[in-house]
């Protein structure tokens, strides 16, 4: 079975043409094999060990694949250098070359490394591209090369395995082997080109309980993640399908890159998608910050409108306080999934006490719909917002209203450049109201790659304080900031109703207070 998903795994985009000159390496052209997100891209990078891919011209005078174990450094006459040392090649063509990323390129969980990659042939060498090197990466092959589509996932049942499929879908709480690249070093590591060991076995050193998100719900903890046995470059993680996830033919199923999809129906079998449902956030913040008085104040609003087979709205949150998360966050690339769609309600009216009234078109990047106004300073204030839409692409005209609190006030003080890691970092407030929840964030911008690693604490506004302990916080951060978000309670949100919105739609407020240039 692993022979068959291979070959799958190996599409290679094949070139004609000989080359004619020195190779050159497109801007952006380093990606990760698996997920095609460019190395450069903010958030991501190359792992060591991980498989890449280059695109570009000139890359190799021929179409030369490997033949055997371990990978060559050099085919057809083509070779690479990642960061002063020799990748093993799967595969080169004029316009495309498939590597392993070397073991020593640099790349921690707290730091990552800027890395030179080179391509010398019979012509000459290319100029070197620059791209990061990071710890992790994890992205999850499709099964056509292509990033998106069904992924390259094996149903684990009985001891047996198979590959997932629109007519042999998983059952909800049997296990999938996930095949993708980018988890980085292992234990007991192969030789770069060699093939991994079943025994022993090369486990992951960071990630090795990764979880995996199912249509926006987590996976249990993986049981074995690491390099896949018999094979080079590829990894391998076995994690439990979640027993409630919502079942369909293209169920999103995410790492770190582009969600690929997989098939899900109980009892296994030929997939059944559920009826499409749909739903909408309008959003209006206010955004200060406390100790820089050159910064202006930020007002904004935001909004989007969704639909996907099977969705439900997230369920109300338990009585606050919510308590701690730890989490990072990045940008994220996006796969087009059968099903999914983002519909909007035409132009967007919004009007309150400093606001008069004022039109948000929406607006596609990145292949979605979504609605993005910066107001002037001061247009968010103390009172009734009125907002109602003229009807567009999927969504009918409405009308609805929100009341913006009037504020808490901020009594802790966090000068730029103060090192907040202490015994404990306590932050107080007044005059927060019965109904509203205060979410203190904790921001280390850029903690891993360009990803920020986020601590948070939610508490009733009436609180009045919040404390975290030190030892939730990264070693150390240069760059840190701390947010304190006020708002309506999330269990008790402004609505509603909308032709096209089975779910109906949700209008909710933030006022933030942040403190910048701070360290940890």
């Amino acid at each position: 079975m692993k022979g068959a998903l291979l070959a799958a795994l190996c599409v290679c985009f094949v070139g004609v043409a000989m080359a004619a000159g020195k190779p050159v390496i497109y801007p952006g052209g380093a990606v990760n094999a698996a997920g095609l997100v460019a190395a450069s891209q903010s958030g991501h990078g190359l792992a060591p060990g991980s498989i890449a891919s280059l695109f570009g011209q000139n890359l190799a005078a021929s179409v030369v694949s490997a033949t055997g174990y371990p990978l060559q450094t050099t085919l057809g006459g083509t070779s690479v250098i990642v960061d002063g040392a020799p990748a093993p090649l799967f595969y080169v063509s004029p316009g495309q070359i498939n590597f392993q990323v070397p073991s020593s390129v640099p790349g921690s969980y707290y730091a990552y490394g800027q890395i030179s990659i080179v391509v010398t042939t019979a012509a000459g060498s290319s100029d070197p591209i620059v791209a990061d090197g990071v710890a992790i990466n994890m992205m999850i092959f499709a099964l056509d090369g292509s990033g998106c589509g069904p992924g390259a996932v094996l149903n684990v049942a009985d001891g047996r395995r198979s590959m997932n499929s629109a007519s042999n879908s998983v059952s909800p709480g049997d296990f999938i082997e996930i095949y993708g690249t980018g988890l980085g070093q292992v234990y007991n590591p192969p030789p770069d080109g060699a093939p991994a060991l079943s025994d022993p076995l090369s486990k992951a050193i960071e990630g090795g309980g990764a979880v995996f998100n199912f249509n926006s719900m987590d996976g249990g903890l993986a049981t074995f993640a690491g390099r896949a046995p018999g094979l080079v470059g590829v990894d391998q993680i076995d994690v439990p399908v979640p027993s409630d996830v919502r079942e369909g033919c293209a169920v999103p199923l995410q790492a770190g890159g582009p969600p690929v999809t997989i098939s899900i129906h109980s009892g296994g079998g030929q997939c059944v998608d559920p009826p499409i449902q749909s739903a909408g956030t309008l959003t209006l913040k206010k955004s200060v910050v406390m100790n820089d008085s050159t910064m202006p104040e930020t007002d904004s609003f935001s909004g989007s409108f969704s639909a996907s087979p099977g969705k439900t709205l997230p369920p109300p949150p338990p009585p606050i306080p919510y308590g701690i998360g730890n989490f990072t966050e990045g940008p994220v690339p996006s796969c087009p999934i059968p099903g999914y769609s983002t519909p909007d309600a035409g132009v967007i009216t919004i009007g309150g006490p400093a606001l008069p009234p004022t039109g948000v078109q929406p607006a596609t990047a990145n292949g979605g719909t979504s609605y993005q106004a910066t107001l002037p300073a001061g247009s968010i204030a103390p009172g009734t917002y009125q907002i109602a839409a003229v009807g567009g692409n999927g969504i009918g005209a409405f009308q609805g209203q929100v009341i913006v609190g009037r504020g808490i006030q901020v009594t802790s003080q966090f000068p730029q450049g103060q090192q907040v890691r202490g015994n404990r970092l306590v932050v107080n407030w007044t005059g927060g109201q019965p109904g509203e929840a205060v979410t203190v964030r904790v921001v280390d911008l850029g903690f891993y790659v360009d990803s920020d690693r986020v601590n948070l604490q939610v508490a009733p506004a009436t609180a009045g304080t919040v404390s975290f302990d030190p030892l939730m916080f990264p070693i150390k951060g240069t760059n840190v900031e701390i947010d304190v978000q006020v708002g309506p309670d999330p269990s008790q949100p402004a609505t509603f109703t909308a032709s096209g919105l089975t779910l109906g739609g949700q209008i909710t407020w933030m006022l933030e207070y942040r403190f910048t240039g701070l360290s940890i």
